[in-house]
């Protein structure tokens, strides 16, 4: 059913893997020129596309999209575990992603004098949603034994 907790969970991870987009992942001081770091690439202060982040930007709309999907999917409740199991391997990439991004371009930007950074909040969302989404996990899992032991006494 939509109406269960999971359903919550699930829109809950969606939610912040689509504030992503919303929000820099950090933002990189290189001499007088201020960058900022987004799922689809590297912008300087202009809006100029420095670096292209292809791959993340792929990983974050598919992190972002599948649990939208895994809420309609109500009546295969295994289908749904099966889909938060792939959901949670893709935030751990998504993670991964990020980190390498921040990393590189920490790396490029220290050749300039005066080198600052920020990482926001946006950048720690992938693990905040992979525990939202173990929770579905784990509520889809209840309501599937719920379901088995029901079965049982008929």
């Amino acid at each position: 059913m939509i109406q269960r907790i999971q359903s919550v969970y699930l829109a809950l991870a969606a939610v912040m893997m689509g504030l992503m987009f919303v929000f820099p992942l950090g933002d990189f001081l290189g001499g007088i020129e201020r960058f900022h770091l987004t799922p689809t690439g590297l912008y300087s202060s202009e809006g100029v596309r420095v670096a292209q982040t292809l791959p993340m930007a792929m990983l974050s709309v598919v992190a972002t999209l599948l649990p939208l999907v895994v809420i309609f999917l109500y009546r295969d409740r295994r289908l749904q575990m099966r889909l938060c199991v792939a959901e949670m391997i893709l935030l751990f990439g998504e993670q991964l992603m990020v980190c390498l991004w921040l990393w590189r371009s920490l790396r490029s930007m220290s050749g300039f004098s005066p080198c600052g950074y920020h990482f926001s909040v946006a950048s720690a969302l992938p693990i905040v949603a992979f525990v939202v989404v173990w929770l579905a996990m784990k509520s889809i899992a209840r309501d599937e034994a719920l379901v088995r032991s029901v079965d049982r006494i008929r």
